[in-house]
């Protein structure tokens, strides 16, 4: 049956020779087209990932970073919104979350890789400890780059490799020790941060600045040395923390204010120098509290309270080498003649002819003056002096003799007796005096006369009196309780005179220089000490015949045995 309508409407598409239309020719053509693209280019996955933010510089243990990463497909199409899998080699160094956060959590070096379909990438991290970067801000601190040794500083992570810097087991800084080494700058805060810290000696360098309070947070430091700089301010009270110090030394610097009483807690403090600073005021009362053997604070303005347990405990003190200035201190020549009065019971003295008068004090028994009526000579031999030495005789200036002996003083030599740099006669014999030979009479430049025989004086010999090169009459040490060898520092005094014996434990060195040196000496008295040896080796060779000896070299030629 013939329908005009539909026979119309293929008669549009199809001609009367049997030909398809153009338009029903091009749906067809793109259709195959279409299906033939579809065909040929897959769906995009990732080809490649890429960490754009890869981090340039060491991190820190506790240090964080999120990592950032750049996916593209095979045409080379950012891919946006793709899932990225993170893992760390070493969770140990660094730690990565889901989301690309890296944590550095140890030190070492740890690689961070990332995942995408067939697509990675990774970054190798390097981690320091906080330690590492502390030194490295304390190198630019203090002029590192000029400093006189810097050798292994920065060049890798291990500490212990660098100059002046020990670790312990952990690989954590113990020592920092750098003295004598062109620091300058300030003490950077930063110093209280090593937790682990034992020793830190800075001494002898071109600091400034004040003490950092933060140091006081070194709980396990044992040495303090930052002498010999330019340290001014305070002592800070928070250095009173360090419980395990056992040394602090603070000596010639400019620190100014008071000694802190806080110091009076330093349990384990064994030696406080803090001399050569203008630090003014009374020493604290806690520090009677210390079991010091070494104290100096010389050169400063700090004075000495009075009671007699403080004295107690300055003479308690081995090493004592304070300013010999009381709290109520002598100002001039007079006053310090008074105090000696009135601590060494002067109204019962033998003879105290115009003590305390307003005569002259060349006209006060027992003292000369010069002309400008400084006391140059104090002369009270058996006078019936009781008590102890005042240590403010050391601010005699101007003293060239001081004869206390033959009297019933007691108590130590005072330190401060090393202060008067013009005295050249010294003479505290038979008395009562106790404890050890003050090491600062070694620096008395000008003696030439030293007597302390007849007294209780224990220890040993300060090896520092062999720096008394003007001393050319006597040394008589005789009748003590000195003990141990000699000190051969004494080789090369010039005296004529030298008295040692009466001392249980002390003894001259066998051997050939000190032998020759007293050999030397016009006149020696005391025992040797191998002279027992000398003595079974003298018997052994008078006993079997020893001058019959075919060869009796050296024999009884002296003490010194190794030339026998």
């Amino acid at each position: 049956m013939y329908h005009p309508k539909t026979s119309r409407s293929l008669g549009m598409q199809y001609d009367a020779v049997g030909g398809w239309t153009p338009r029903l020719a091009l749906v067809l053509a793109c259709a195959w087209l279409t299906a033939c693209a579809d065909e040929s280019m897959p769906p995009p996955t990732p080809a490649t990932l890429s960490i754009t933010n890869t981090p340039t510089e060491l991190m820190a243990v506790g240090d964080t970073v999120r990592l950032e990463v750049e996916v593209r497909d095979q045409s080379g199409q950012a891919m946006e919104g793709r899932t990225v899998v993170w893992v760390s080699d070493d969770p140990s160094i660094a730690t990565v979350s889901e989301s690309g956060v890296v944590k550095a959590v140890g030190v070492g070096t740890a690689t961070i890789m990332a995942e995408t379909g067939s697509a990675s990438a990774s970054v190798q991290l390097s981690v320091a400890a906080a330690e590492y970067w502390m030194l490295v801000a304390f190198y630019y601190a203090t002029g590192g780059d000029e400093w006189t040794n810097n050798d292994g500083w920065l060049e890798s992570q291990s500490l212990g490799n660098w100059h002046g810097v020990d670790v312990d087991t952990a690989g954590r800084v113990s020592r920092l020790r750098l003295p004598e080494n062109n620091l300058t700058g300030r003490i950077p805060p930063l110093v209280g941060e090593f937790a682990r810290l034992e020793w830190l000696n800075l001494s002898d360098n071109d600091l400034g600045g004040p003490i950092p309070p933060a140091l006081g947070k070194l709980s396990e430091l044992e040495f303090l040395w930052l002498g010999q700089n330019e340290l001014d301010g305070p002592i800070p009270p928070e250095l009173g923390q360090l419980d395990a110090l056992g040394g602090l030394s603070l000596s010639h610097n400019a620190l100014s204010g008071p000694l802190p009483a806080e110091l009076g807690g330093l349990g384990s403090l064994d030696s406080l120098l803090i001399g050569d600073n203008p630090l003014s005021g009374p020493l604290p009362a806690a520090l009677t509290g210390l079991s010091l053997t070494t104290f100096g604070y010389a050169n400063t303005d700090l004075c000495v309270p009075g009671g007699e347990e403080f004295q107690a405990w300055l003479e308690s003190i081995a090493n004592h080498h304070g300013t010999g200035t009381g709290c109520d201190a002598p100002v001039s020549d007079r006053d310090i003649l008074v105090r000696l009065y009135e601590v060494t019971d002067g109204p019962n003295w033998t003879n105290s002819e115009n003590w305390l008068t307003e005569a002259p004090l060349a006209d006060w028994h027992g003292i000369v003056t010069d002309e400008s009526g400084r006391v140059t000579h104090l002369t009270l031999r058996n006078n019936g002096l009781r008590g102890r030495i005042p240590a403010e005789l050391g601010n005699l200036a101007r003293l060239e003799v001081l004869v206390l002996g033959e009297n019933d003083l007691t108590g130590s030599i005072p330190p401060e007796l090393g202060d008067l740099e013009q005295l050249e006669l010294l003479w505290l014999f038979d008395n009562d005096l106790t404890g050890t030979i003050p090491a600062a009479l070694g620096g008395l430049g000008s003696l030439k006369t030293l007597v302390l025989s007849g007294n209780i004086l224990t220890g040993a010999i300060p090896p520092e009196l062999g720096d008394l090169k003007n001393l050319s009459s006597e040394l008589i040490l005789s009748d003590n309780d000195l003990e141990g060898p000699i000190p051969t520092t004494l080789v090369g005094l010039g005296v004529y005179r030298f008295h040692w014996y009466g001392n249980r434990k002390l003894c001259a060195p066998g051997v050939g220089e000190f032998w020759a040196w007293l050999e030397s000496v016009q006149d020696t008295w005391g025992p040797l000490c191998n002279q027992s040896d000398v003595d079974v080796l003298k018997g052994l060779f008078e006993a079997v015949g020893g001058p019959e000896w075919t060869n009796a070299d050296g024999w009884l030629s002296g003490p010194v045995l190794d030339g026998w």
